[in-house]
């Protein structure tokens, strides 16, 4: 599955398994959704040609499963 996103998006799960950057010091874990710094996956989806109702022709949306550490660049 890795292989097939972006490698700095994790599940909720998969970063609580991680070390947090701020905190790697003290051996901190992350906190994944419950942290200030984290940011759920935004990307775009293409709105219907019947739905449209201007120039746009995409739509931003945010992943309920995805996300990754505001702390860690892009």
């Amino acid at each position: 599955m890795m292989s097939e996103r972006n490698p700095h998006y994790f599940t909720p799960e998969e970063a609580e398994q991680k070390t947090c950057p701020y905190d790697a010091r003290n051996w901190g874990t992350c906190m994944s959704s419950k942290c200030m710094a984290w940011r759920w996956h935004e990307y775009q989806v293409p709105i219907p040609e019947n739905e449209r109702t201007g120039p746009n022709f995409w739509r931003k949306e945010t992943s309920k499963t995805y996300g990754r550490c505001g702390m860690v660049p892009e």
